[in-house]
């Protein structure tokens, strides 16, 4: 085991610990003992049975001598039968509650991790997390979470396979010492066998896995490609690419299969000549009855498969380490990029915010986007930032509403500067409308209260008549209750935006930000949302991000952003 391996190992077992308990894995490892027990003793009646149905008990050396003397009148074959049923029953129960807690603790503990990893990212600073791609937290959160449940399993299931191995190994030294050393020997010895050629396959296996989450990445970068590859008539392009990496994950994955396939034949074949072997040296040599040696023979060949059970769930741990460390090395990584959590009274928005010498830029070694920025946003009224496409629209909505922190300058907010717990108290108070609308594959209802968790109905119907959205839920199947699909695919975009537009105004912010937000609206619509919004004036301050111009026009004040500055344009005055 190399030092990377084990220090791997060391780290998810020791967070596995921590998480599931002592007590909880007390009775687990019971479990585990108490099961492979019955396995061995299971093995042990079985001589006993067969001799008696020769009537051969009498003839009995050894070991099972011993016993049937010990059983003394209660030896006879119903007894036996009802013995060996009884250590079945007991067998199949104990491993029907070993499954159980091992399935238990391993979901958990796998559903633990994810969780903590997505509340690491969501804890997380918006810059260092919108600078995360967003095909590797994917796979993160989803096909690496779900190999290191597979992985978690092989973790949990090795110590039952071995403590099993160790059973059965006593059980054959039990019924003939000497034959039974010789057959333990030699299914140690193809075990071995197996360890020394399982190492290409692991090696395999270790860039399968990887392959596997490097085409998980590829899928979703594929299907986020699709729309424009349609667009340009480029799905043949489009499917012959994606086709050259599933090919070579095929290519991989069959390599792996025949590795495996290998590696079980040489197994089978040194399992046959070492129980011819045996065979052959307990008539020889051991004088041993048929029953025992039957049941040798059962055991060997019981051994065998276990052997191979247990090589894969060391494959599969190894194969699961990396995958672990990725998962914690990344939650650590957000966990290390936090957002001050400390609890704060949001502040009152009476007056404005204001931007005081502002300066941003993404890359801390890069340039400048944004730099001596000084501008107003009147509190009560409507403002429209404009400006070209990349010039930092977005940034400076992001950056009034506490999701990013300029590198220069201060953002306040009547005079009360955003910074530390108090962003994050701000933006309690605030809402936002994205271009892209985002909603649960959920209802409508469940959506509404995604935003506004204790909002009532008549509170709902006031936000979804003032986002005209009223007539488009009435008009659903099953009106507040019917279900709008993945991202809301069952609603046109322009029915999206206003049901997210209802969705911010439930909230009753103080401050409402729209990017864009009435793109998808026929001009009919877009004219009734617009009236929505003027009557907003004086209610709660707008920022509107701008393009159309029916939406500048109902402004009160338009702000440019253009060459890293921010200027003021025009005033409303009527």
């Amino acid at each position: 085991m190399t030092p990377s391996v084990h220090a791997q190992l060391r780290d998810c077992v020791t967070a596995l610990y921590r998480w599931a308990g002592a007590a909880a894995l007390g009775r687990l490892a019971l479990l585990m003992l108490a099961s492979a027990a019955t396995e061995g003793l299971g093995f042990t009646l079985l001589p006993v049975l067969l001799a008696s149905l020769d009537g051969g008990m009498a003839s009995a050396k050894g070991g099972m001598g011993d016993l049937i003397g010990w059983l003394g009148p209660w030896g006879g074959l119903p007894a036996l039968l009802a013995l060996f049923v009884t250590v079945v029953v007991v067998r199949s129960a104990l491993a029907w509650r070993r499954e159980t807690a091992m399935a238990a603790i391993r979901l958990g503990f796998v559903e633990v991790l994810r969780v903590r990893l997505f509340r690491a990212v969501a804890g997380a600073e918006w810059r260092f997390v919108a600078g995360q791609a967003r095909a590797e937290l994917s796979n993160l959160l989803g096909g690496d979470v779900a190999r290191l449940g597979l992985g978690c399993f092989h973790l949990l299931k090795l110590p039952t396979v071995l403590a099993m191995l160790v059973a059965q190994a006593l059980a054959a030294v039990y019924i003939a010492s000497a034959i039974g050393l010789i057959a333990v020997g030699c299914a140690f010895g193809i075990g071995v066998l197996i360890r020394m050629k399982a190492t290409t396959v692991q090696r395999l296996g270790g860039d399968l896995t990887y392959k596997q989450g490097r085409l998980f990445s590829e899928i979703l970068g594929f299907l986020e490609g699709l729309k424009p590859a349609k667009s340009h008539a480029c799905e043949h392009e489009h499917v012959n690419a994606f086709a050259t990496v599933a090919a070579s994950m095929c290519e991989r994955t069959c390599t792996f299969v025949e590795g495996g396939a290998r590696m079980r034949m040489v197994a089978q074949v040194a399992a046959a000549v070492a129980l011819a072997v045996l065979v052959w040296l307990a008539v020889t040599f051991g004088h041993l009855a048929t029953a025992t040696l039957m049941v040798l023979a059962v055991i060997l060949a019981r051994m065998m498969p276990l052997l191979q059970e247990a090589q894969e769930s060391w494959d599969g741990i190894v194969h699961m380490l990396p995958t672990y460390d990725a998962i914690t090395s990344a939650e650590r990584r957000f966990l290390a990029a936090a957002e001050n959590m400390d609890e704060a009274s949001p502040p009152g928005l009476a007056h404005g915010i204001r931007m005081h010498d502002v300066g941003f830029r993404h890359d801390g070694d890069g340039p400048f986007l944004l730099r001596g920025v000084d501008a107003v946003v009147p509190a009560g009224l409507i403002t429209a930032l404009v400006g070209s496409s990349g010039a930092g629209k977005t940034t400076v909505a992001d950056m009034l509403l506490g999701l990013l922190v300029p590198e220069e300058g201060t953002i306040t907010v009547d005079g009360v500067p955003l910074s530390g717990g108090l962003r994050r108290a701000w933006r309690r108070t605030v809402a936002y409308v994205p271009q892209d609308p985002f909603l649960l594959n959920a209802s409508v209802r469940d959506n509404l209260r995604w935003a506004a968790p204790g909002a009532s109905m008549p509170a709902m119907e006031r936000a979804l008549s003032l986002a005209s959205a009223d007539q488009i839920v009435a008009a659903l199947p099953n009106g507040l209750d019917t279900i709008v699909g993945d991202r809301g695919s069952r609603l046109s975009g322009g029915e999206r935006q206003r049901i997210v537009l209802a969705q911010a105004l439930l909230r009753q912010p103080s401050f409402l930000v729209l990017d864009e937000a009435t793109s998808g609206l026929d001009m009919d619509t877009e004219r009734v949302v617009l009236e929505a919004l003027s009557a907003l004036r004086g209610r709660m301050t707008v920022l509107v991000i701008a393009h159309r111009p029916a939406m500048i026009a109902i402004a009160d004040r338009v702000l440019e952003v253009a060459d890293g500055r921010v200027t003021e344009q025009t005033v409303r005055t009527g």
